[in-house]
């Protein structure tokens, strides 16, 4: 991205317990890249717009509870 704004990357998390030891995970969902980044890698993370932002990917706390 260009400039020095904040932004959002779409990622996927988990907690469980196993053998009374509560474990964390978290990976980031990668995509083909766009042109800036495709001479320099064949993946890159999928950066969620505004919008997708506003219509659930951050709202998922919400929809466990």
């Amino acid at each position: 991205m260009r400039g020095s704004t904040i932004f959002s990357m779409a990622d996927l998390w988990e907690s469980w317990t196993i053998l009374k030891e509560e474990v964390k995970s978290c990976t980031i969902i990668t995509t083909d890249p766009n042109e800036l980044m495709l001479d320099i890698q064949d993946r890159m993370p999928v950066i969620l717009s505004i919008e997708d932002e506003r219509k659930g990917w951050t709202r998922i706390n919400q929809l466990r509870n």
